[in-house]
């Protein structure tokens, strides 16, 4: 990959905060690593990944799903926002395996990937809509012709049925008090972290976007809809019941 790559990075406000505390973290500590393996199995089997084929993963976080790709003998190059994220998995890195701080409204690279990947939520932190579109065109621009996004997101419709608007939950020793609110079109968790006598506050934000309003930004973006499954099984997408959307997306 040549290294002339856009490396702009904004100030995300509570992107940056929260993604690069070590709160996050703690407290997404015990993620389902057999789930999200499943997950990876799946689309492998679905989509037929080669090893000769250049993937990205968009929001990598600490790198589960890239490191994970590489062990199969996958080429991957994963990004994210937070550089401690990219700081912790430079280490790992190979001739097969890369790791870049990057603001996905970026191209990294264009005409370059086979497959880019936006997985567990990676996508919709913004509440400008015109920011969200930012992502999916430098996604277009970053796929080669014939390539595909895969685009795993909640389905809203469930989401908001089954939020639990308090949580307190005790991890490592740390107290964490979680909101949860949709406020003008946007899931919200105000976080409360307590730390022995440190008090810290974070937020989290994800867009309400329905599969009709991932239909036109696909259509703007130059994208074609292929299939949208419903859970990490790949079942059929069921508006009301289904606890995901997961888009498969061509250029």
């Amino acid at each position: 990959m040549s290294e002339q790559i856009n490396s702009t990075l904004p100030h995300q406000d509570w992107i940056s905060d929260w993604f690069n505390s070590y709160y996050y973290h703690l407290l997404y500590q015990n993620r389902n690593e057999a789930e999200a393996h499943h997950f990876l199995d799946q689309l492998q089997r679905l989509l037929g990944f080669t090893t000769q084929d250049e993937i990205l993963d968009l929001g990598c976080g600490k790198g589960r799903h890239a490191l994970y790709l590489h062990r199969k003998g996958f080429k991957v190059i994963g990004v994210d926002i937070a550089e401690n994220n990219i700081k912790h998995l430079l280490p790992l890195q190979n001739e097969r395996l890369r790791f870049i701080q990057h603001d996905m409204r970026e191209v990294l690279q264009p005409s370059y990937f086979d497959y880019v990947l936006s997985m567990f939520t990676s996508f919709g932190y913004y509440d400008d809509e015109a920011e969200n579109l930012k992502v999916l065109l430098a996604i277009e621009q970053s796929l080669k012709k014939g390539g595909k996004l895969v685009l795993d997101y909640l389905n809203p419709a469930r989401a908001l049925r089954d939020m639990l608007t308090l949580e307190i939950k005790p991890v490592g020793g740390v107290n964490f008090k979680i909101e949860r609110s949709m406020e003008n079109g946007v899931f919200k968790k105000l976080i409360k972290v307590q730390d022995g006598n440190k008090i810290l506050h974070f937020e989290e934000n994800v867009k309400n976007i329905a599969h009709q309003d991932f239909q036109r930004y696909f259509t703007q973006a130059s994208l074609t809809l292929l299939s949208t499954f419903g859970n990490y099984n790949l079942d059929e997408y069921d508006p009301d019941n289904s606890p995901r959307m997961i888009f498969v997306v061509e250029k």
